[in-house]
């Protein structure tokens, strides 16, 4: 009974101890010049702990006037993957939404395979710049509205193993009941 009491102890202390460390972010982000621009929506953008983006479900880009060029499906590049762009891929569900440092943002390219979405936060301020790899770019970039709805992942073992724990007391005790009758 001892041992029993111990191991749960312990799966209380991993409850405890073990947050969730990632998140799932899903986003849409649109430019607030509705005449020549794009909107996008991101669905299922993984993070880490320290909100790196890791992977992607799907991503599209629909744009419109000028940007009509831009439609199609986004995938997520790795950080600091592409010459010429510095990028960190730190987003988060809250404001700013993405880093600040220097001109780092998230990357997405599109469907066309050579151009580039940077979305990215300057002072404060939310901005979209399209870039082609070797040349071709909009600096500052267009500016951008972000709406985001995350969905928390679970620490998950911590509460199988609680649950483990729960039926191993359960037994133990109609075991020792058994055993006294």
């Amino acid at each position: 009974m001892r041992t029993v009491m111990l191991a749960w102890a312990a799966v209380c202390a991993l409850m405890i101890a073990v947050p969730a460390s990632a998140a799932t972010i899903n986003m849409t982000i649109d430019t607030v010049d509705q005449v020549n621009g794009y909107d996008i929506t991101l669905t299922g953008l993984t993070t880490d702990g320290s909100n790196v983006a890791q992977s992607l479900v799907s991503g599209t880009i629909t744009g419109f006037g000028s940007y009509s060029y831009l439609t199609g499906a986004l995938t997520l590049t790795a950080p600091n993957t592409i010459g010429g762009f510095a990028y960190d891929n730190v987003v988060t569900s809250t404001s700013p939404f993405f880093s600040n440092t220097g001109s780092s943002g998230i990357v997405l390219f599109d469907a066309l395979g050579n151009t580039y979405l940077n979305p990215y936060n300057l002072s404060g301020t939310l901005y979209s710049s399209i870039e082609a790899v070797g040349g071709g770019s909009s600096n500052p970039g267009d500016l951008i509205n972000v709406a985001t709805f995350d969905t928390p992942l679970p620490a998950s073992m911590p509460l199988f193993v609680a649950g483990l724990a729960a039926f191993g007391i359960y037994g133990a005790r109609r075991k020792k009941a058994a055993i006294a009758a």
